[in-house]
């Protein structure tokens, strides 16, 4: 029985090594505001921005040309805006920063943030490897920032307040792979390690 125990808590050791570089993590804000779309005002306008990727494009540390904090190489940014519809970013870059203070954006490779909120404490120590969330956010926008769709240019003009929430599902498949090597090789292990103390017995 202490072998299993063993070989289960190894494994789930082996798992949550592996899930934390390897597990799908999507950034969601939601808001409201007025945006312009192909030259086209929306006044008063609710918007769900979620950006998908893997956890293991997190940077804890300064990763050129990314600063600390930022999540990049994006699997994929999508844009829903009543009166739109859904929009998906197609000028990829770092997907979602927090810079180690208490606000984050989503941003893109030629332009600063095209949306940034703050206004909670949370997230200055929040590790954008793990879900937290929802948080009640102050909305804002740097100068009228854009993002580049490919149905076209979409402008955040103002920015609400709103709710961020990341989630981190379960790990990819080939994380469970290893999960399940490890447990294999942990049994492996302990079965051999049976063996010989049997086979010594016999012996003396």
């Amino acid at each position: 029985m202490k072998d299993v125990v063993a070989a289960a808590a190894t494994g789930l050791a082996l798992l949550s090594a592996t899930a934390v570089h390897a597990s799908i993590v999507n950034y969601d804000y939601k808001g409201t505001g007025s945006v312009t779309f192909n030259g086209t005002y929306y006044n008063n306008v609710s918007f769900d921005v979620s950006a998908v990727g893997l956890t293991k494009y997190v940077a804890p540390l300064p990763h050129p040309p990314y600063l600390a904090g930022t999540f990049y190489n994006l699997v994929l940014t999508t844009i829903n805006v009543s009166g739109i519809g859904l929009l998906t970013e197609s000028d990829l870059g770092y997907v979602f920063n927090v810079e180690s203070a208490s606000f984050g954006g989503f941003g893109s490779s030629s332009r600063a943030d095209f949306v940034y909120f703050g206004g909670n404490s949370q997230l200055a120590s929040y590790d954008l490897s793990k879900s937290i969330g929802p948080l009640a956010v102050v909305g804002g926008v740097p100068g009228h920032q854009s993002v580049q769709t490919t149905s076209g240019l979409l402008t955040f003009n103002s920015v609400g307040s709103g709710v961020f929430t990341s989630v981190i599902a379960a790990p990819e498949p080939g994380t469970w792979a290893l999960f399940l090597l490890g447990v294999g090789a942990v049994g492996g292990v302990l079965r051999t390690g049976r063996r010989k103390k049997a086979a010594s017995r016999v012996l003396a």
